[in-house]
Formats: C-alpha cells, sequence, structure tokens
C-alpha cells in the first residue's frame, strides 16, 4: 500500500507500555468463561448427538471452514492497511498481517485486547512507519463506522428470523448510514494531522470504496463459512439462518466475551428458528469454534513463516520499500 496524505508518523511516548489487564478485558475473560461453562451444560446431556453431528462432518468440510476463516482474516487486514497507509502509515504488507494476526489471537478471548495489541505491535516494531496511537484508533474507527452500516443492512433482512421489530431494523440501517455521513464529514473537516490523520481513509472516496469493498467482502466470507459450518452438520442453511448466525458470533466485537466463545453460542439461534436439533446446533458451535482457532493460528504461523524467508528483503528493496521510503534497511522488517 502506498502511503497517504495523513501527517508524518511520530513515536509515541510510551507506546505499547504494559498496563495490565483492564477491567473490561477481566470482564471479556470471565463472560467467555461463563458462556463456555453454559454451553458444556447443553452438550453434556446431548454428548451421543452431537458426536453424531460431528461424525458427519468430513475433513474436506473442515478444512474448507478454516480456509474460509483465513481468507476472511487476509481481507480485514486489507481493509485495514489501507486506512491505516491513507493515515500516512508505511506499512509492508507482512508487517500489517502480522500485527493483525496477533490481534485475531487475542480477540479470541477479547475483542479490546484485540485492538491494542495490533497497534502496540505496529507502533514497537516501526514506530517510523505507522501512524501514532491516537491516529490508528482514528483508522481503526473508520472501519468500525463501515462495517457498522454493512451489518444493519444485514440486520434488516434477517429481521423477522431474528425476531426484530421491522421499524427497529430500517432505524439501524439508517442510523448506520448517517454515522457513515457523519464520519465523512468529520474528514473533511477535521485538520489532516494529530487525531484527523486518522480519519484520511474516509476523506477521499476512492480510499472509503476500497475499505467498504474489502469489508463487505470479508462479510461475505464469513457468511459463506457459517452456511457451510451449518451444513456440513446436517442443518438447514436458509440465507436468514445463516445471517442470523453470523450476527449472534459478531457479539464478540460488541460484547466484551471473545469471539470463541460467542462463535460456539451462536447456531442455537438456528436451532431456535427450527432449522436443527439443539445437538446439532452445538456440533456446529463446536465446528465452527474449532475452525476458527485453528484459522487464527493458522494465519498466525503462515505470515510468521513467510517473514522469515530469505526473499522477502530483496522483494523490499525492488518495490521501493527499503532506505528510500521508510529510511530503515530492508533486512530490518517485521520478525516473528
Amino acid at each position: 500500500m502506498s502511503p497517504g496524505i495523513g501527517s508524518k508518523p511520530q513515536p509515541d511516548q510510551g507506546a505499547g507500555s504494559n498496563r495490565g489487564l483492564r477491567p473490561r478485558n477481566i470482564l471479556g475473560i470471565v463472560g467467555g468463561l461463563a458462556l463456555i461453562a453454559v454451553l458444556v451444560a447443553l452438550i453434556v446431556p446431548r454428548a451421543d448427538e452431537v458426536s453424531d453431528a460431528l461424525g458427519r462432518v468430513g475433513i474436506g468440510s473442515f478444512l474448507a471452514v478454516v480456509a474460509l476463516g483465513m481468507v476472511a482474516m487476509v481481507l480485514r487486514t486489507t481493509a485495514w492497511q489501507v486506512a491505516i497507509d491513507a493515515a500516512g502509515g508505511r506499512l509492508r504488507a507482512l508487517e500489517a498481517h502480522l500485527a493483525s494476526a496477533v490481534a485475531y489471537v487475542t480477540s479470541l478471548v477479547s475483542p479490546y485486547m484485540g485492538m491494542a495489541s495490533r497497534i502496540a505491535v505496529i507502533r514497537n516494531r516501526v514506530p517510523e512507519r505507522s501512524p501514532s496511537t491516537s491516529q490508528q484508533l482514528a483508522a481503526e474507527s473508520v472501519l468500525i463506522v463501515v462495517e457498522s452500516a454493512l451489518v444493519a443492512i444485514l440486520l434488516l433482512s434477517a429481521a423477522w428470523t431474528l425476531d426484530i421489530s421491522p421499524p427497529l431494523a430500517v432505524l439501524a440501517v439508517l442510523g448506520g448510514l448517517a454515522a457513515v455521513g457523519a464520519l465523512v464529514l468529520a474528514a473533511r473537516r477535521l485538520a489532516p494531522r494529530h487525531f484527523g490523520a486518522g480519519l484520511a481513509a474516509a476523506r477521499e472516496p476512492r480510499t472509503l470504496g476500497m475499505v467498504t469493498a474489502a469489508i463487505a467482502a470479508t462479510l461475505a466470507t464469513q457468511l459463506a463459512r457459517v452456511a457451510l459450518a451449518l451444513s456440513a452438520v446436517g442443518m438447514d442453511a436458509d440465507p436468514f439462518v445463516v445471517i442470523a448466525v453470523f450476527l449472534a458470533s459478531g457479539l464478540g466485537a460488541v460484547i466484551p466475551i471473545g469471539t470463541a466463545a460467542t462463535g460456539a453460542a451462536a447456531p442455537l439461534i438456528a436451532a431456535s428458528a427450527g432449522a436443527g436439533s439443539v445437538g446439532d446446533a452445538s456440533a456446529a458451535g463446536v465446528l465452527m469454534s474449532g475452525a476458527l482457532m485453528v484459522s487464527t493460528f493458522g494465519y498466525l504461523g503462515t505470515v510468521a513463516a513467510l517473514a522469515k524467508l530469505p526473499w522477502r528483503g530483496r522483494v523490499a528493496d525492488r518495490n521501493g520499500d527499503g532506505d528510500g521510503r521508510g529510511g530503515e534497511p530492508s533486512g530490518s522488517s517485521v520478525q516473528s
């Protein structure tokens, strides 16, 4: 990604310092453990039914769910790098993917820890080529607003399945669109320095379009992943049920209990909608949660392995990522 029009990256004072676990992170851990305990209580009495459903999942289906999860992570990282580079960052692809991989691992426990870890990795490893912490937070807000607007549209389409009042769903869509409009207005009104530089992705239609396209592709991939997981255990993968399960699994990004726990519980909505039994839904939850963990650690391992390859430094030189762009020798790029 080419650098954008944001202010020149400046080192943060004390960036990446360890401040320990904050109350919301502790809440995330405790809440996640509590939800897992509830799931165990549901699964144990139906152990045979869950086992039979999982037995119908072939290795091919499992690997496909894992692969779709990794593709979604790559697409989401692409959207993030567009926003960061628009804010003045000059991140190499491996640097961006490694930071995101670490964030996805920590997000299994708490999404707040995930965002903080991604910022800390970038600020610690390449402070001279990354926006400040406040600018990165602003860039993250661009992704959150765009994704929220797209998710609101999905919410409207699945309002009946989720038993949500249609007027309320329409209000959510209008609120999402209004938030995008406010974001664009703020990006254009604020000076392109300090915090305002982080909103640069919303300032230019082309950049905002790239972010939106990448986020939309991420959501489509995640929907395909949910549909495949439900089908693999013999449940009805009705599009509206798939959307409802996906939205429920996304609560991990809102309620601080982690994506692993919410992903395991989300398919129970499909059972309540008549798409299958509670046992099948529990099996789908186990499949989705297990595949998510394999996808996450597989993504981290793949990126870390690529960062070790000897040819990456020569590629950086040919692309102008060495001394000429960042003032940093090409051999000093991110290591795992």
